[in-house]
Formats: structure tokens, sequence, C-alpha cells
């Protein structure tokens, strides 16, 4: 009898032992099946952020209009060139302007829905724009597109990093910088292409078609997307107004410094100590906020810190 019962112990102990290591099986399975990602987003996800890399192509490829488009342009409002600079500092010095606001925009509307409102807001001004009766009209017209286009830049940045998975991302970073540095040296071949066998016009109408699906990506992006009114509760108004004065100060300078003469200019010198008056406020202010709109802390970090004074070394030459 006690070897019998010994025996059953042994059995019981056995069974228990294999039940045991089969649910450690199944649960690694389970496990590892979990933790494996997937394979691919689906392909709504990659048609938008497709579209959204579009948008800002288009929106890089409108930064620089050069001599090629500027001489038919002067031609058709019958200015000269000195008159006809203020067009591309418009634009830029707009785009720079607005890319702070657009990240504290982002937080509140959602990505898609920012880059919604950026690329309707390109694609009527890009409509409007040769219709425009004056130089100063052209101007005003162009300052929204740069508006615009600092808008949709940034959200096109955070469509990437939320649409695409993990293992995906790096890909996608990598066609966003393509995007940038590529489009700018696209410019020239292209106008010339629109100049020749179109017109002046064109170098507008061209941006309706690729604003047009960037709008229509934006739009199925942000079905699910609800807009956080509490963060407006949480706001920086001042740093929201003192850092984009400032940028749009320094941009208007160095953009127009050359031609102007630099510290001969009363209007550059101005410039300049408007942009030091205003980002010296602004740098005192966000060292003191809990919550800034772009907090100068972020230039401690290794990786931006180091990539931005890389990338100011060598624009220096």
């Amino acid at each position: 009898m006690a070897n019998w019962a010994a025996c059953r112990e042994t059995s019981f102990e056995t069974a228990g032992g294999r039940s045991r290591k089969a649910m450690s099986t199944a649960t690694t399975v389970q496990g590892s099946a979990q933790s494996r990602p997937t394979s691919l987003p689906n392909m709504p996800a990659l048609i938008g952020v497709a579209v959204v890399l579009l948008g800002t192509m288009t929106s890089l490829l409108n930064s620089c209009l050069t001599d090629i488009g500027l001489a038919d342009i002067r031609g058709a409002l019958g200015v000269g060139m000195d008159e006809a600079s203020w067009l591309t500092t418009a634009y830029v010095v707009a785009e720079v302007a607005a890319i702070p606001s657009a990240v504290w925009l982002r937080l509140i509307l959602s990505p898609a829905r920012g880059v919604m409102i950026g690329a309707l807001i390109f694609t009527i001004a890009s409509w409007a724009a040769p219709f425009s009766p004056d130089l100063q009209t052209l101007i005003s017209i162009q300052a929204i597109r740069g508006l615009s286009a600092g808008i949709l830049m940034p959200m096109a940045y955070a469509v990437i990093m939320r649409h695409l998975p993990q293992h995906l991302r790096l890909y996608g970073l990598s066609l966003y910088a393509l995007a940038s540095s590529l489009t700018p040296n696209l410019a020239v071949s292209i106008e010339g292409w629109l100049i020749t066998h179109l017109s002046w016009e064109y170098l507008f109408w061209i941006n309706i078609i690729p604003g047009s699906l960037t709008l229509l990506a934006g739009a199925y992006g942000c079905a699910n997307d609800l807009i956080k009114f509490l963060r407006f509760r949480r706001h920086d108004g001042f740093g929201l107004l003192a850092l984009p004065f400032g940028l749009a100060a320094l941009v208007t300078a160095l953009d127009q410094g050359n031609r102007l003469d630099w510290l001969g200019s009363g209007l550059i010198v101005g410039l300049l100590a408007s942009a030091l008056f205003f980002l010296s406020i602004y740098l005192i202010h966000a060292l003191r906020h809990p919550d800034p709109v772009v907090s100068p802390r972020l230039l401690a970090g290794r990786n931006i810190g180091f990539s931005l004074f890389l990338m100011f070394a060598c624009a220096s030459g």
C-alpha cells in the first residue's frame, strides 16, 4: 500500500509538472506573439503619410522663387528687382514665425487637423496669388502662404511619428529629410519648365492639386481626433507673441541685409535690435515659465544641441 501511494503521488507530481510546463510554454508563445511588431501599417496610413510628404515638398518648393520665376513676375507687375525681392522674404519670414505657434497648436488640434488647416490656407492663397493687382497685394498673399507652410511642416513631422509604427519611423523621417533638402534644389528646373511651357501664374497654381490631396489626407486622419480645449488654459500667450516677433525680425534682417548694406541701413539695424530685444525677453520668460512654447533647455540636450551646432558650423562654411 505504501508503495502504491508513493507511486500515485509521484504520478500526480509528474502530471502537475507537465501541466505547469504546458501553461508556461503557452504563456511564452502568447507573450512573444504580442511583443512581435506588426510588419506594416495599414494602407490608408501609408497613403496619408505619402500625401503629407507631397504637401511638404510643395510648400518647400515655394519658399524659393528664383530669378527665373521672379523675372516674369516683375514683368507682369511692372516692378524692379529690389521690390520683387520682398516676395521671397515675406514667404520665408512668415514661415519661420509660424513654426513655434504650430508646435503649440499641434497639441490642441491634433497633427491631422493642423495639416488640414495649413493645406486649406495654402491652397486658397496659391489660387488667389496670380490675381493680385499690385505688388503689395502679392506680398501679403505670399506672407499668408508662408504662414500656412509654417503650420504644415511641423504637422507633417508629427503625422509621420504618429501614424507609422516604430520600426518604420526612421524611414519616414529619412523621407522627410530628403524632401526638405532635395526640393529647394529642384526649384530652378521646375520653375524653368513652367515658365517655358506655361506661364508665371502656374508657379502658384501648381500647388492646388497637391494642396487639395493633403487636405483630404488630413480630413481622413482626424476622423477620430478630439480637440483638447483644456490645453488653452495653459497657453503661453507672451511666448506666442515674443518668439515669432523676434524670429521674424531676425530672418528679415538676414534676408534683406546684403541688399540694404547691412549696418549701413537703418531698417536692418532696427530689425536686428528688435530681434535681440524680443529673443532676449523670450529667453528670460521661457526659463521661468512652467510650460513655454519652446523650452530653451532643449538646447542642453546632447542630440539637439550638437545637431544645431553642427548645422550652423556647416552653414557658415
